[in-house]
């Protein structure tokens, strides 16, 4: 039976709080939703082994229905009662208040004092762990926009860690705080859903990608897991991501070949670009899942005068 809650925004210093992209009920609340967990099959919310201290961590995942909208949304819904910031106690939720950060309500488009109804998740076997995430990134503070440096490497490691364990849909925003104590907005724009197939234990994966799509919100999600491999798109003029070699790499494959020199041999030019280079583009774990290994060299065959010293040049060149 799912719990009717009226929706909120987290409250003036409990801005700390919006960083976890959690959504807070009171204990009350949170044990009424707990009472619900016994009705579902085993190990479909989180392990029957870590039950206590996996809701500790991660928080409870729960399906919120919308019925004004006719969609739902899932988020991992923590405990909030007696929180204090700067030594005074702020407003908590009551038994019948749901609080969400301000980028939940707006990427589920959710108003305040609405009727949601929760209910715990269970989590399905296909189709649902994501193999890959891609965001775009940017400073939350007008301040810091076109201002803000940070490490590629590093920013990762903090949303992997943040959103661990949390169902993400395309076109979602969440929010992370930088090495350098900067606020970063983050947008879902793609997800690849990895599929463990239908038992018959081969081991075999096939993977699925979902887009955003223009003016439109995808209900396609996924849980972000320690295997996600997550790709950070730094929003262009916003902010620079500092060791991005994979945007280095790819920015290599759009080349003006005429521009290079080598007029007339785009085509012949361009199945060499991708046979050689393209598979250093993709995490290399994608590749092993693939089957793919690195090319370690091409052979130029052809009559005297076709072109085959002249892009050998260009290649080195590059």
């Amino acid at each position: 039976m799912a719990l009717p809650l009226k929706s909120d925004a987290l409250q003036k210093g409990q801005g700390t709080l919006a960083l976890q992209n959690h959504a807070y009920v009171s204990a009350s609340t949170m044990e009424r939703l707990i009472a619900e967990v016994n009705g579902l099959p085993a190990n479909t919310v989180y392990p029957a082994d870590k039950a206590n201290t996996f809701v500790q961590t991660y928080g409870l995942p729960c399906q919120v229905h919308d019925d004004e909208k006719f969609r739902d949304f899932v988020v991992n819904v923590q405990v909030l009662s007696g929180y204090k910031s700067g030594g005074k106690s702020t407003i908590c939720p009551s038994d019948e208040q749901v609080y969400f950060n301000k980028f939940a309500l707006e990427s589920f488009g959710v108003r305040l004092r609405k009727s949601l109804r929760l209910v715990p998740f269970p989590r399905p076997t296909e189709n649902f762990y994501l193999s890959s995430i891609t965001f775009t990134a940017k400073p939350y503070s007008a301040k810091d926009a076109g201002n803000l440096k940070t490490d590629y490497a590093e920013l990762c490691a903090i949303v992997s860690n943040t959103l661990r364990e949390q169902v993400v849909e395309v076109g979602q925003k969440c929010i992370v705080k930088s090495t350098e104590g900067k606020v970063v907005l983050l947008e879902a724009t793609s997800i690849t859903v990895a599929s463990l197939g239908s038992g018959s234990g081969s081991g075999d994966t096939e993977s699925e990608t979902k887009q955003a799509s223009a003016g439109a919100f995808s209900s396609e999600r996924g849980l972000i897991n320690s295997k996600t491999t997550l790709v950070l798109d730094a929003e262009r003029g916003q902010m620079t991501l500092v060791g991005d070699d994979r945007a280095v790499r790819t920015e290599a494959l759009n080349l003006d070949f005429e521009n290079m020199g080598i007029g007339g041999l785009n085509k012949e030019f361009e199945v060499i670009f991708r046979r050689a280079f393209a598979s250093r583009v993709y995490p290399a774990d994608v590749l092993k899942g693939l089957g793919i290994t690195h090319v370690k060299g091409i052979l130029l065959y052809g009559p005297p005068g076709c072109g085959k010293t002249l892009i050998a040049r260009k290649i080195g060149e590059m």
